[in-house]
């Protein structure tokens, strides 16, 4: 398995993390920046862009810093969340 932080090691929110096995990839949150922080909407390989056919999106919970970046996730990558 490979884990790859994409953004957050520094920060409080923000964050995105990758776990890729066998070609699968599990993404978990996909938020904005908190201010003070770049603002640039993030472009993933295998989550915003490419081959999307094994990929899908966690949300930890529903926080602009967790969620904030889901519009610009293609409509065929699934979204799991639990109950608010």
């Amino acid at each position: 398995m490979r884990i790859t932080i994409h953004r957050g090691t520094d920060q409080i929110g923000g964050c995105i993390t990758e776990y890729e096995q066998d070609g699968w990839h599990l993404f978990v949150d996909f938020g904005t920046q908190l201010p003070g922080h770049d603002a640039s909407p993030m472009a993933i390989e295998g989550l915003t862009r490419g081959d999307l056919s094994k990929t899908a999106l966690l949300l930890t919970h529903y926080h602009g810093d967790h969620i904030g970046e889901i519009d610009i996730v293609p409509d065929d990558v699934p979204i799991y969340m639990g109950n608010l």
